[in-house]
C-alpha cells in the first residue's frame, strides 16, 4: 500500500489526533476495507466522547448493518479492556451497555423511526410498520385485480385489446398482463407522470419516406446486379433464383415499381435488408450452386449495426405501439392515483417508497422537525452510497445541513456527513439508484473548502490478488475510460497450485451420435458444474491462498488451504435455472445455501 494511502486511512479512522474531522466523500472499491474503516472511525469518536445515540449509519441491507454493528461492538470491547485513558475506557464501556442506541440500519428503517416519532405531522399511526417487498407487491396486485374486475369494460373501451402473436400465428389476449405490468411499475411513484398521447402518423410517414430514399437506390443496384449475373441455362433461358434470394428481389422490385412511398413500402425494404444481412452473416450463397457471389460482392449493401438494431420495422412498430401504450398508461394513471389515495388512508402499513415520500414531505413541510433532527444526530455515515436514489440523497443532504438553513443550500455542519461508495458498483438501477446521484453529491462535497469537506479515494483492494485486480482494472478502464481510478493490491500469489486468476469455464458442447454439436439439454450446464465443483473441492493439488493482513495494512506470510464448498458461488439468471442447480446439487450431496425463492421438487 502506498505511504500516502496509509496516512489517509489513519486520518479517516482518526488514528492521527486532530485530523480528519471534516465531511468526506470516500471512493473505495470492493474489498477496500470500507466497513473496517467506518467502524474504527465511529469507535474512536465514541471513545472521544460523542454520544452513541447521535450516530446515524445508513447501510443498504440489514446484513450489512449487522456486520457493522458487530465490528463496532468488537472494537469497543477491545477499547474497554485495553484503553489506558480512564475516560476513554469509561466511554467505551458505557457505549457497550447502550449499544442498541446507535442507529445502524437501512435508510427506510431509519426514516420510519423518524415518521413514528413525528406521527401526527407525518399523518400516520404511531405503530405503523414497514411493508416487506413481497407484501408491497401483494397489496398492489390485490388492488389491481379488484380494479380490473370492476372496470373491465372501461379499460377495453379506452385502450383496446392487446394481442400477442406467436411464431405459429396464434393469438393470445394479453390486455390484463399489459395493464398489470404498467400499474405495478408506477404504483408507488409520487412524482407527476405525463405521457405523450399525440398522433404520430405524420412522423411515421416522414420516417418511411426518408428510409426509402436512403435504401432504395442501393438495393435496386444490388437487385439488378444479382439478376444480371445469374447466368443462363443450356437452352438460353435465364436461371432462376432460390426462394430466399427471389423473395429479396420481389420485395425490392415491388417498392421500385410502386408510386407510393409509405409505411408498407418502407417495411418491405426493411424486410429485404434483414434477409440480405441474414445471408451474409450465415455465409450463404445468393446463387446457391448456380453462380458466383464474387460477381456481386461489390454491390451487397453494407448494413451498419445500428440499422439492424433500429430498422424501420422496429421504428414503425415502436411508434404505432407507443401511441397505444401511452393511451393505456394514461388510463393506468387513474388507477395509480386511486391506489395512492387508498394507501394514504391506510397508514398502518407503509411501503419503502411511501416512507421516502412521507419523510421528504415531513421535513419540507415542518422545518422545526428538520432542525430538531439536525441537532439530534451529529454524525451521518452512508455506506454503499452508489446505490442511493435521488430522493434518498436529498433526505440525507437535508439532515446534514446546519439548523436554520434551507435544504437546497447544502450548508453542511462540521464533521457531520461521510458518504462511502464505489461508482462502478452502481448495479441497483432497477431501484432508482443512479451513478449521477453519487456524482452530484461527490461534486457538492468537492466544491466545499477543504476545512469543511473533502473528496478522497482509497485504491487498495484487500480482498483480491493482483491477477484478479488487474483483470478488473482492464475491464473497467474500457467501460469508464475518463473517470476510472485503478485499484491496487500488494497481494501476489506465488504458489503454483493456488488459484490466482480469472478463468472462463466453458463446458464441452453436447454432440449427437455423429459428433455434431447440438443444443444443450436442460441438465447439461448443471451436470457440468456439478462435475467441476466435485473436481475442485478437497482436491489434493488445488489450493486457495489466504492472505494475512498485518496491523499496519501490509501483507504477512499467506497460508494455503484446500477449496471448500463455501468458496464457490453459482449465479443464475432465472429462478428456473437456480432450481435446476439446487436439485442437481441435492442429488449428488453437495451442500448449498440458496438466496432466492422457488419450490424444490421432492422425489
Amino acid at each position: 500500500m502506498k505511504t500516502s494511502e496509509i496516512d489517509l486511512r489513519k486520518t479517516l479512522s482518526l488514528k492521527i489526533p486532530g485530523k480528519g474531522n471534516i465531511n468526506y466523500s470516500i471512493k473505495a472499491g470492493a474489498g477496500g476495507g470500507k466497513t473496517t474503516l467506518l467502524s474504527r472511525r465511529i469507535c474512536r469518536q465514541i471513545i472521544n466522547g460523542t454520544p452513541i445515540s447521535e450516530f446515524v449509519v445508513i447501510t443498504y441491507t440489514n446484513a450489512a448493518a449487522a456486520e457493522l454493528r458487530d465490528k463496532i461492538s468488537d472494537q469497543l470491547r477491545e477499547a474497554a479492556d485495553s484503553a489506558t485513558d480512564v475516560k476513554e475506557r469509561d466511554n467505551a464501556r458505557n457505549a457497550l451497555n447502550s449499544i442498541e442506541l446507535v442507529q445502524i440500519s437501512t435508510i427506510h428503517s431509519f426514516l420510519l423511526k423518524i415518521l413514528r416519532e413525528n406521527a401526527f405531522e407525518a399523518g400516520i399511526v404511531l405503530d405503523a410498520k414497514m411493508l416487506e417487498a413481497d407484501e408491497d407487491e401483494a397489496r398492489k396486485l390485490d388492488f389491481f385485480n379488484k380494479w380490473y374486475r370492476e372496470h373491465y369494460k372501461d379499460i377495453r373501451s379506452f385502450a383496446g385489446d392487446w394481442k400477442h402473436v406467436g411464431k405459429n400465428g396464434s393469438e393470445r389476449d394479453v390486455t390484463r398482463e399489459v395493464f398489470m405490468n404498467l400499474f405495478l411499475d408506477i404504483a408507488n411513484v409520487r412524482e407527476e407522470i405525463v405521457f405523450d398521447t399525440s398522433d404520430h402518423t405524420a412522423d411515421i410517414e416522414r420516417a418511411a419516406k426518408g428510409y426509402i430514399d436512403r435504401w432504395l437506390p442501393e438495393l435496386v443496384i444490388f437487385k439488378n446486379e444479382l439478376l444480371a449475373n445469374l447466368g443462363r441455362k443450356a437452352d438460353g433461358t435465364q436461371k432462376s433464383l432460390n426462394n430466399g434470394p427471389q423473395t429479396i428481389v420481389n420485395l425490392i422490385a415491388g417498392v421500385e415499381g410502386s408510386s407510393s412511398r409509405g409505411c408498407a413500402e418502407a417495411l418491405n425494404l426493411s424486410d429485404a435488408l434483414g434477409k440480405i444481412e441474414y445471408y451474409v452473416r450465415k455465409g450463404y450463397s445468393f446463387y446457391g450452386s448456380k453462380g458466383n457471389d464474387a460477381d456481386i460482392a461489390g454491390v451487397i449493401p453494407d448494413i451498419p449495426e445500428c440499422e439492424l438494431e433500429w430498422n424501420f420495422e422496429t421504428v414503425h412498430t415502436f411508434m404505432v405501439n407507443s401511441q397505444k401504450a401511452a393511451r393505456a398508461a394514461e388510463y393506468v394513471l387513474t388507477m395509480q392515483k386511486a391506489y395512492q389515495k387508498e394507501c394514504d388512508e391506510k397508514t398502518l402499513s407503509i411501503s419503502n417508497d411511501d416512507i421516502l415520500f412521507r419523510a421528504e414531505k415531513l421535513l419540507s413541510t415542518y422545518p422545526q422537525v428538520l432542525d430538531k433532527l439536525r441537532c439530534a444526530y451529529s454524525k451521518i455515515y452512508v455506506d454503499e452510497f452508489q446505490d442511493t436514489t435521488g430522493l434518498q440523497a436529498r433526505l440525507i443532504r437535508m439532515l446534514s445541513g446546519k439548523p436554520g438553513t434551507a435544504p437546497e443550500d447544502d450548508d453542511l455542519q462540521d464533521d457531520k456527513l461521510i458518504v462511502v461508495g464505489d461508482p462502478k458498483q452502481s448495479i441497483y438501477r432497477f431501484t432508482g439508484a443512479e451513478k449521477a446521484v453519487y456524482d452530484e453529491v461527490d461534486a457538492m462535497i468537492s466544491a466545499k473548502p477543504d476545512t469543511c469537506a473533502e473528496a478522497v479515494s482509497l485504491d487498495t483492494n484487500f480482498r483480491s490478488n493482483s491477477e484478479i485486480v488487474s483483470y478488473v482494472n482492464d475491464k473497467f478502464s474500457r467501460l469508464m475510460p475518463a473517470e476510472y481510478s485503478p485499484m491496487d493490491t500488494d497481494w501476489t500469489v506465488n504458489e503454483p497450485n493456488a488459484l490466482s486468476g480469472v478463468y472462463k469455464y466453458e463446458p464441452d458442447l453436447c454432440t449427437d451420435d455423429n459428433g455434431k454439436p447440438v443444443s444443450y439439454g436442460a441438465d447439461h450446464d448443471a451436470d457440468a458444474v456439478v462435475d467441476l465443483v466435485d473436481r475442485l473441492v478437497d482436491n489434493e493439488n488445488c489450493f486457495i491462498e489466504e492472505p494475512v493482513r498485518n496491523d499496519d495494512g501490509t501483507f504477512g506470510v499467506p497460508t494455503l488451504r484446500k477449496i471448500q464448498y463455501s468458496d464457490i458461488m453459482i449465479i443464475c439468471k432465472t429462478t428456473t435455472k437456480m432450481k435446476n442447480y439446487v436439485e442437481k446439487f441435492a442429488k449428488y450431496g453437495i451442500p448449498v445455501n440458496v438466496q432466492g425463492k422457488f419450490t424444490v421438487t421432492s422425489d
